[in-house]
């Protein structure tokens, strides 16, 4: 399997009566993240073409079946006592 480097996009749209937040997660064969990229991104979270992008971050360089099941020898564990 190719390797991606893989992003998480967050949006906001805000409205009169409402405001709408979507986010996605994008796999690219480049390193570096174009406009059109982003308002693809934009219609694939699910929010309006006047949203605005929040953050996008580097999530890092994976495949699809790591980005979606994990790295192997990367387990994570969150301690929830305080």
């Amino acid at each position: 399997m190719e390797k991606q480097y893989f992003y998480s996009f967050a949006f906001i749209d805000t409205k009169l009566t409402a405001t709408n937040v979507g986010s996605v997660y994008k796999g690219y064969s480049v390193k570096s993240v174009t406009l059109p990229q982003i308002e693809q991104a934009k219609k694939d979270a699910g929010v309006g073409e006047n949203a605005v992008l929040l953050s996008c971050c580097y999530l890092g360089r994976m495949t699809r079946n790591e980005m979606v099941n994990g790295v192997e020898g990367h387990n994570v564990s969150i301690n929830h006592d305080g």
